[in-house]
């Protein structure tokens, strides 16, 4: 399981961890399991929560309610356009069952593409089929040109001044945090700034904590290794990325060269 906000992968300890809290509190717990496919830090793995809740014992087992997610639209197949995905309960009350069928039932119905692709995603090619080797080619470059991508904009980003992310262990997205604000932000939230001005100086997109409730004196950054979010059109147009790495670092190191320090 990975925290896909941050890019970060969570271990099994911390995993137990919270289902434990789940049960002592009676809380409902839900896993956002959409970039189980796309973990690539070294010495990380995909585990899911229901396993990790089935390996603790009937106590945890039999008795804390779990939802786990999947989407389309996330990792190597990326079709957000379809809205598909689907969901995982366990130990949830029947009536609770019944009342979640109709509303899914009273909802309209993703197309017959859009349950083609689903279908993809829950029962992909096997060794053996015809459709395997190709499958497996295409699905493997895909996942290397973003694990790629996402380490290249880590190395960037930690060469910036005032700037620091995490090292990136799974999904698309990384944690810009500050170490020393722009001087001209300190009237506004710092990454709500920052994102402006690198929108209208570059036209790169970026998400500013704020949009997340991010609290004051916390403030980061959010960046998505997407095409849509940061100008690299296509995962095959390497060079594209690269270019707005470069013009990001050049605005950075613009923005920042009048720095007020951060002090909490």
């Amino acid at each position: 399981m990975h925290i896909h906000t941050v890019g970060q992968v969570m271990s099994r300890k911390t995993m137990e961890g919270v289902i434990k809290f789940a049960a002592e509190e009676k809380l409902f717990l839900v896993a956002d399991e959409v970039y189980q496919d796309q973990v690539f830090g070294d010495n990380c793995s995909f585990l899911s929560f229901k396993k990790v809740l089935f390996e603790m014992g009937s106590e945890y087992r039999d008795n804390v309610e779990l939802v786990s997610l999947n989407s389309v639209s996330k990792a190597y197949l990326g079709e957000c356009g379809f809205r598909c995905g689907y969901l995982e309960t366990i130990n949830i009350d029947p009536e609770a069952i019944t009342q979640l069928r109709i509303l899914i039932t009273s909802s309209s119905f993703p197309s017959i593409s859009g349950q083609i692709v689903l279908d993809i995603l829950m029962k992909p090619p096997q060794p053996g089929e015809p459709s395997y080797e190709i499958f497996n080619k295409e699905k493997t470059f895909i996942m290397n040109t973003l694990a790629r991508n996402s380490k290249l904009a880590v190395q960037t980003i930690n060469a910036l001044p005032g700037l620091r992310c995490n090292p990136i262990q799974a999904s698309i997205k990384l944690k810009l945090s500050f170490i020393v604000y722009p001087s001209q932000a300190l009237d506004l939230y710092p990454g709500l700034f920052y994102c402006m001005q690198l929108l209208e100086e570059t036209g790169i997109v970026l998400d500013p904590g704020t949009g997340f409730g991010e609290n004051d004196g916390r403030d980061h950054i959010r960046y998505m290794n997407r095409p849509e979010c940061f100008c690299c059109l296509e995962f095959q147009i390497y060079p594209k990325i690269v270019e707005a790495l470069e013009a990001a670092e050049k605005f950075s190191k613009s923005l920042l060269a009048q720095r007020t320090p951060v002090t909490n």
